[in-house]
């Protein structure tokens, strides 16, 4: 994993079915040395969504803005819809 011994920041977006692991696996890998991690809730809102992502961020020393508007705040819902559709898994329909 080239993001284990990266000089720069990296990001990586782990999705799956719940309670498999996925959080302890990652945790795991890195030996808990994160600047930032967050893990989104089930079921929430898209707003709720992403102003626990901005908590998540403030917690890390980000500091205190307001949610992005409009196009920003489009690109962030893209960005979320692709990481919040189930993918089909392999060899079944």
């Amino acid at each position: 994993m080239s993001a284990l011994t990266s000089d720069q920041s990296e990001f990586i977006a782990v999705y799956g079915r719940r309670r498999v692991g996925k959080t302890f696996l990652i945790r795991e890998a890195f030996g808990y040395k994160f600047s930032f991690d967050h893990t989104g809730i089930l079921d929430a809102p898209l707003r709720e969504q992403l102003s626990e992502f901005r908590e998540s961020l403030y917690r890390a020393g980000m500091k205190n803005k307001a949610l992005p508007k409009d196009k920003m705040m489009k690109a962030l819902t893209t960005v979320f819809l692709i990481f919040s559709v189930p993918k089909p898994i392999q060899g079944r329909s």
